[in-house]
């Protein structure tokens, strides 16, 4: 069911708020938009209490909002909030759902969490699922939609008891028959489709059909396609080929000079040994032993290093060649499939000839013959 917007905002000025603003359109909007194919609101006396309810419980803001959001500052909201005895299940949504106990049957019915994030029910989707499927399905106090609003009735003042008893149900009723008289007066006209006049039949005579000449006899000439051949690539890379990189000359220092500064360290420390056997001797011949050893281990360990450095950078300035090579191969055979084919298409246009059977021709009689058949 669908309304014209002008129109429907032009009696909610006229009945029920002549300040609106644009939080009020927006939302009223969204909930409309919603509402359009909806096979739930196909009665126009349930959407207008639908949207009477929403009006009243979000303070006329048309906007999912908490309990106590009317407070204004967010202390003396969280403060309020905080105070009520069913916190953190106080109201929230279209219609103010409240208690645990109704975040959890909405969490069984559309199988989202709202128990453990109960904010959810702000998300104007989830809110509008709630207030759609609450109020026909008895929701919050097993009382339904139909219960009071149907073909054969309208209770308005009843209504009220799906959501919150007897609470303000005059009020709301009030303005639910306002809502009901604009969306009559707003109500877009559904389309009649036009009928359907099937063409007339109308069987056409084989003598009036026109003549077909056969087309003339032909034969094409074709040359079968070369077969090109082309050379697979190996999609890995081979081992590098030649001798391997040469070590830097640091590294072949280096490894000259480990067993020299092994063997000259272990002279020095047995040297201090035999020349000094008092405690400060040993204890220098052990300092500079570990000192020694520090040293050693630090050259090695550079030494290694640099190695390692040297073999990776040589292996891959190998690979980044053997890619280019394997590219420029692939891209001379792709030319070269790209030349061969176009001569093959080439030579097939030349080759096709379409050769026509040439037209009966009569024979010419004589003179003399006619003369001779006449006698």
């Amino acid at each position: 069911m669908k309304f014209n917007r002008k129109k429907f905002f032009d009696g909610f000025r006229s009945r029920i708020d002549s300040t609106i603003e644009q939080e009020q359109v927006s939302g009223l909007e969204f909930i409309l938009s919603q509402m359009d194919g909806d096979p739930f609101w196909k009665h126009i006396p349930q959407i207008a209490y639908a949207l009477a309810t929403v009006g009243w419980e979000t303070a006329w803001s048309f906007q999912p909002v908490e309990e106590g959001y009317y407070l204004g500052s967010k202390t003396r909201v969280k403060a309020f909030q905080k105070g009520l005895r069913y916190s953190p299940y106080f109201g929230r949504g279209y219609v103010q759902l409240t208690w645990k106990a109704n975040y959890q049957l909405a969490k069984d019915k559309l199988g989202i969490d709202f128990v453990n994030k109960p904010q959810l029910a702000l998300e104007k989707e989830l809110a509008y699922r709630i207030l759609t499927y609450g109020m026909h399905q008895g929701w919050f106090t097993k009382k339904k939609l139909s219960d009071y609003i149907n073909g054969s009735k309208t209770d308005y003042k009843g209504a009220r008891r799906i959501i919150n008893g007897t609470d303000k149900a005059g009020m709301i009723a009030g303005y639910a028959r306002s809502f009901e008289q604009i969306l009559n007066d707003s109500k877009i006209p559904t389309a009649v489709p036009a009928k359907h006049t099937p063409a007339k039949f109308t069987e056409t005579k084989a003598e009036q059909l026109p003549a077909i000449e056969p087309p003339p006899e032909t034969f094409t000439e074709t040359t079968p396609a070369p077969v090109i051949e082309v050379q697979q690539i190996s999609a890995t890379p081979t081992e590098p080929q030649g001798d391997a990189p040469k070590e830097d000359t640091l590294i072949k220092i280096g490894n000259k000079f480990n067993a020299l500064y092994t063997a000259a360290g272990a002279s020095i420390i047995a040297l201090l040994t035999f020349l000094t056997s008092t405690p400060l001797g040993i204890a220098i011949s052990i300092i500079a032993a570990v000192a020694l050893i520090g040293i050693v281990y630090m050259a090695i360990t550079t030494i290694r290093a640099t190695k390692k450095e040297n073999r990776e950078h040589a292996e891959r300035l190998e690979r980044e060649k053997w890619e280019a090579n394997l590219k420029v191969e692939r891209e001379r055979q792709a030319f070269e499939l790209t030349k061969l084919s176009m001569q093959s298409t080439m030579r097939q246009d030349l080759n096709s000839v379409t050769i026509a059977s040439p037209p009966p021709t009569e024979l010419a009689h004589s003179d003399s013959e006619s003369e001779a058949v006449t006698a």
